[in-house]
């Protein structure tokens, strides 16, 4: 069965040991990349999902106890502000970045006392499919990578260990074969 524009995966998260922006398999917006299936995969551009600086933040600071300030959390956001970039989540004054990063802590603490993700759907009432979730492309037979949206989220699911639910992003032809198993959660794949 071919994939669904927004459908849901299911994947392990250490599974997921690199990471591709859409623009370099198929020069498309990472937003409108959901189920675009391609012959081709690149094998530059690639970079380790850990070593991504949200992902590394998260594990300094969840994993090995670092407060989020000496993480360079803080200081990435800050120096977006002053560039004039636009900042993750609205962000414009020091206080909504250490409200951004408490909010953080509580949903890490909330998926970890319940030890499972809420799907989109639950999240947000209406919400079609998975639209919105941590990002996956299918690289080729079927080896997931990080598409680089959802970064905190996917940074929680591989900190604690849990399958999380992400939405389908380009898919190379040879992963359809998979892409089956990929659907539920109790038979997603392992690496």
């Amino acid at each position: 069965l071919a994939p669904r524009s927004y459908e849901r995966i299911w994947i392990q998260p250490r599974d997921c040991t690199q990471s591709i922006h859409s623009k370099y398999v198929a020069n498309i917006d990472p937003n409108y990349c959901s189920a675009f299936v391609v012959d081709d995969w690149p094998i530059s551009n690639v970079t380790p999902t850990i070593e991504l600086p949200r992902i590394d933040f998260c594990i300094k600071h969840w994993q090995d106890g670092h407060s989020w300030e000496s993480t360079g959390a803080y200081t990435r956001i800050r120096e977006k502000i002053i560039r004039g970039f636009p900042s993750d989540h609205g962000i414009i004054t020091e206080h909504d970045i250490v409200s951004r990063y408490q909010k953080l802590d509580s949903i890490f603490n909330k998926i970890k006392a319940e030890g499972k993700f809420m799907l989109r759907g639950d999240l947000i009432p209406g919400n079609f499919r998975e639209k919105g979730s941590v990002l996956i492309h299918l690289g080729p037979n079927g080896v997931p990578f990080f598409g680089l949206k959802g970064h905190h989220r996917f940074a929680i699911a591989y900190i604690l260990g849990i399958p999380i639910p992400a939405q389908i992003g380009i898919v190379h032809v040879s992963a359809l074969g998979v892409l089956e198993k990929m659907r539920h959660k109790s038979t997603a794949l392992s690496f």
